[in-house]
């Protein structure tokens, strides 16, 4: 964000944007489980329980489903199809459709017609459909219509984290536009990202490391927005901005963002219940301090609240690394006719959540390993917990080892892995046609 959009930061801080939330956390890895947590307030797990065997998305509890019963209109606009939210990786979209201005269509024309990758007659892609939304806005304002609108820009910084510059000048005019019109006087405008920079040469950093678990979000409240708070007093635009000012040094997920637009829609916020909002609370009311990962629904391969050490037990290193690989195996074996194994080249990094009860005991512990494999040349990261003692050493070699978090892959694999695209080994596997 600071680095490449340099022009729109100093527009949504001379306009008085609140943010960022210094402490907002991905929930996933990549954009499905970020933005569907975001959507529903479930965890993966809570979701898969609403999709069927056909894979059809109908009974997904979306919120989109909230706002339409409370007559807004709702959009959804992304500019990549063919990695669409809700058909890409075992996903087969809805039988009807889910929200009253779904782009999906004009999106796939679009898409087929880019020019250079990201253009469409002659100006950025996304230029298009922000000219679509000032539009869209200015008719909704004349009809008095409430509305919800999500747009999703991916493309321009999918695959290159420098070209992110190219996206500045065309956001800047955007909210101009939103301004001049004084669209804003009446609508919150959050400008955020669903994850931070997942692959590239500078996630071997310990940087990228942080950045790719912090997704960035602003806030525009608007004088006109009044709400209620937990205890049901009227709060402002002054109060909700103080609470954002708080909440940007608390530990925050996008669940919280399912939480606060529920708030938006019912004028309170919603109970804080394990059927209701399982993990999210509204970021216009005071986060805990002492809140945890757990708490906010961040699972443990991207909690930053872990402090990790070096680990230098070099037979643990081993043994880890070693282990990591058979398992990378293991999840091939299905497609072992079209994908080669993997073997070690070797160990990036090792580290070990620190022991903050200090009581020198064998316990289960986290480790961090990150490992190049071979023949793929891949840099992939895994989180495991195994019981050892202070220093690193394993108790009882791998037995008590086991994952406890997905697999990361550092680096890009698309051409290396399209016999089995769409599948959950796109990232590790090597296709064996490309063996010489």
């Amino acid at each position: 964000m600071l680095r490449h959009f340099i022009e729109t930061k100093k527009f949504i801080d001379e306009k008085h944007f609140e943010g960022p939330l210094y402490g907002l956390h991905k929930i996933g890895d990549n954009t499905w489980p970020n933005l569907i947590g975001m959507f529903t307030g479930l965890d993966l797990e809570g979701v898969e329980k609403t999709i069927p065997d056909s894979r059809k998305l109908d009974n997904v509890p979306l919120i989109f489903k909230e706002f339409s019963a409370a007559g807004y209109m709702n959009t959804y606009i992304e500019n990549m199809p063919n990695f669409g939210l809700w058909t890409y990786h075992w996903k087969n979209g809805f039988i009807h459709q889910p929200i009253e201005y779904w782009m999906r269509p004009v999106n796939i024309l679009v898409f087929k017609e880019l020019q250079r990758h990201y253009c469409y007659k002659e100006k950025l892609e996304m230029e298009l459909y922000f000219d679509y939304l000032i539009d869209q806005m200015l008719a909704f304002r004349q009809r008095d219509q409430h509305f919800l609108s999500i747009v999703h820009m991916a493309s321009v910084t999918h695959d290159f984290l420098n070209y992110a510059q190219y996206a500045d000048m065309p956001v800047l005019r955007f909210l101009k536009r939103v301004y001049e019109h004084h669209l804003n006087s009446n609508t919150v405008i959050v400008f955020y990202s669903d994850h931070g920079l997942r692959m590239g040469p500078v996630m071997v950093t310990e940087s990228g490391y942080h950045e790719s678990r912090l997704p960035f979000m602003y806030f525009s409240i608007p004088l006109s927005l009044k709400l209620k708070d937990e205890n049901g007093k009227a709060i402002g635009e002054t109060q909700i901005r103080q609470t954002l000012r708080l909440n940007a040094r608390r530990l925050t997920s996008q669940f919280d963002v399912h939480a606060t637009l529920r708030h938006l829609l019912l004028g309170q916020p919603p109970p804080r219940t394990t059927a209701d909002e399982p993990y999210g609370r509204s970021l216009f009311t005071a986060i805990p301090l002492n809140r945890t990962c757990q708490e906010a629904g961040i699972p443990d391969e991207f909690c930053l609240c872990h402090p990790f050490t070096e680990l230098a037990n070099r037979e643990t290193v081993s043994a880890l690394a070693n282990f990591m690989v058979d398992l990378l195996n293991e999840k091939l074996q299905k497609y072992a006719y079209k994908c080669v194994p993997l073997s070690l080249v070797t160990v990036l990094k090792a580290k070990i959540a620190a022991d903050l009860t200090n009581d020198g005991k064998p316990k289960m512990r986290q480790f961090l390993l990150r490992i190049v494999t071979a023949p793929n040349t891949g840099t992939v990261e895994m989180a495991f917990k195994a019981l050892a003692d202070a220093s690193g050493r394993l108790v009882d070699g791998t037995k008590t080892a086991k994952a406890v978090s997905g697999v990361l892959r550092l680096d890009q694999y698309w051409q290396q892995s399209i016999c089995v695209a769409n599948t959950a080994v796109e990232s590790i596997c090597y296709c064996r046609n490309l063996i010489k």
